[in-house]
């Protein structure tokens, strides 16, 4: 699969997108654009499944990066759940581990 499909499923105050395929720098402006739209004083969570992600490129992480800043800003967080070992070695390869929200499950990433 070359695509990313995005699934949304909204529980109480967070939104969940499901995501499929791979984050890289073709797919990763519909990506941002998607999480901007849904960046509104109804959601104070972002919860990013990445459990069908089997790839994430520098686009991606650049994608997470901006999004958890400008969701602290206002209060709010963004979770990843879900994460298989290759794409979150490679956002521990990036430093990014102590920046971004990660957490092994949905029902932990709704707790948060």
């Amino acid at each position: 699969m070359f695509g990313l499909n995005i699934n949304l499923e909204e529980v109480k105050n967070s939104v969940i997108l499901h995501l499929e395929g791979r984050i890289d720098a073709a797919n990763s402006p519909s990506l941002e654009k998607r999480m901007q739209k849904l960046k509104t004083d109804k959601y104070a969570k972002i919860l990013l499944d990445l459990q069908g992600v089997d790839y994430l490129s520098s686009a991606g992480l650049r994608v997470f990066l901006s999004f958890t800043k400008q969701l602290k800003a206002e209060k709010k967080k963004l979770v990843l759940f879900s994460v298989n070992e290759e794409v979150l070695e490679i956002i521990k390869v990036a430093g990014f581990t102590t920046i971004i929200k990660i957490v092994k499950n949905r029902d932990d990433a709704l707790k948060l």
